[in-house]
């Protein structure tokens, strides 16, 4: 605990629905205890999450053939598409905004969001046949409308969500998610083992998601959400939204162009669908990572921003030692022993998940080492740098692939694996922009970069050299 030496910061005013300040348990919280408090509870959660998360994985693999998790991820991808790519950074804004919890706020912030996910939802129905008729998938023309209502019903979610996460109150968030997958879980193993199909997959994730804008609306408390329109608001809330709204389109083309490329390239679903059991284990630790750079690094950059550039550093390069150190074990796991994990955990239909899975891990060795740094142009406010390393990392992403696949293709590793090395890539290549971005914030360790990667070739190589006395 004394690695972290946060003080005391003044905390937001809340308002009460009449308008009276809120007497909220967090304002007698330091920032350094709610820090601590998020950092443990969003670990938690996501430690119960995952062993969730995989033991559903691993039993519905049992229940059900690879092609099935190959259309789910068809599914997914153009849900995750359409989102990012109308994100308005309207939680963003909530976390950083000083007015972020105001009744008007958010009620405006909300109307907003329903908006959206209905658009959204109608979006995904006009694109149904298209991505159906390209990827060649007659099943698709059902599964796209009735998969993506998940946006639809997200929309009427309590911005109060937002709210707690502006706080560093993960406890209660992280309870809802972890009720509400609970409940996905149950109806999917339920349905797949009576009527075993992609329709299992789907009916889970629609129940899950009802679940929870049930709870942020039940649970989570006042101020309640009804439709309102404040011009001013709608304003300021685009505005910081702008660049962020770029900024997602080019987030979903670096965490999903592989999807879409190789969802078109491999031989059928089954392939896809065992590609997609890979991005489940090796996204594993980069998804613990955005999450707590969500909820618990965010939140607290903003507040450390406001406190000056030489406080902003010093407490960010104390939070990566950290964050490096619990994170980098597991993705070594990955790199060195991923074959033998998928061939002990799941039926070998899903043998070639193993060596896709080695691949994805040394892109996620550099994801949970650049992530954060990220984090603390949008702590800061600038939205605009984020956008733009963003971009660098898409045009880097896609010029990587393309060599792969010519490489790939000309030569033993074939096109797919051409393909995947050429994405794995695009997670480092453009460091040289990201420091430069950063730099105006003072929160540039080469240093620390160079020895987490040099400390991970080290394990690695010796992980190596111990399996194959092993083996």
């Amino acid at each position: 605990m004394d690695e972290f030496q946060l003080e005391d910061a003044e905390s937001p005013e809340t308002v009460s629905p009449g308008g009276e300040p809120a007497n909220l348990p967090y304002q007698d919280r330091s920032l350094k205890h709610r820090m601590i408090l998020g950092y443990v509870w969003t670990f938690f959660g996501y430690g119960a999450s995952q062993v969730l998360r995989f033991g559903s994985g691993i039993v519905t693999r049992h229940l059900l053939l690879p092609e099935v998790f190959g259309l789910m991820g068809m599914v997914n991808t153009t849900l995750q598409g359409l989102q990012m790519c109308s994100e308005m950074g309207i939680g963003a804004s909530i976390v950083q905004h000083p007015k972020g919890e105001d009744a008007e706020f958010l009620r405006t912030a909300w109307t907003i969001h329903v908006l959206r996910g209905f658009t959204l939802w109608l979006c995904a129905c006009l694109l149904t046949l298209p991505i159906a008729r390209f990827y060649e998938e007659v099943p698709l023309l059902w599964l796209i409308p009735a998969g993506t209502l998940t946006v639809l019903i997200d929309g009427f979610k309590s911005m109060k969500f937002f709210t707690l996460a502006r706080r560093l109150e993960i406890r209660v968030l992280t309870i809802i998610d972890l009720s509400c997958q609970a409940v996905t879980i149950t109806v999917t193993i339920v349905w797949a083992w009576l009527w075993p199909s992609v329709w299992a997959l789907v009916a889970g994730a629609l129940c899950g998601c009802a679940l929870r804008v049930t709870f942020s609306h039940l649970v989570l408390g006042p101020p309640r959400m009804r439709f309102a329109f404040d011009p001013d608001i709608a304003k300021k809330l685009i505005h910081f939204g702008k660049w962020l709204f770029l900024s997602t389109i080019l987030t979903f083309l670096i965490g999903f162009i592989d999807k879409g490329v190789l969802g078109k390239l491999m031989e059928n679903m089954a392939s896809f669908g065992v590609y997609m059991t890979a991005c489940l284990f090796s996204n594993a630790m980069v998804d613990v990572v955005r999450k707590v750079s969500q909820n618990v690094l965010f939140p607290v950059y903003s507040r450390l921003a406001e406190q000056g550039s030489e406080r902003l550093r010093t407490q960010t390069l104390r939070i990566r030692r950290l964050m490096l150190l619990a994170t980098l074990p597991p993705v070594w796991v990955l790199i060195v022993w991923g074959p033998e994990i998928i061939d002990l955990l799941l039926p070998v239909e899903f043998a070639a998940a193993g060596g896709y899975l080695q691949l994805l891990a040394i892109g996620t060795l550099f994801s949970t080492v650049l992530i954060p740094v990220g984090s603390v142009l949008l702590a800061a406010g600038d939205s605009f740098r984020h956008m733009l390393c963003q971009a660098t990392q898409s045009v880097i992403l896609v010029l990587a692939m393309i060599v792969g696949a010519y490489w790939g293709g000309g030569t033993g590793v074939g096109l797919i694996n051409g393909v995947i090395l050429g994405f794995v890539s695009g997670s480092f290549l453009y460091y040289p922009v990201l420091a430069i971005l950063v730099r105006k914030y003072n929160v540039w360790f080469p240093g620390l970069d160079f020895l987490a990667v040099a400390v991970s070739g080290a394990a690695i190589g010796i992980g190596f050299w111990l399996k194959s006395l092993w083996v």
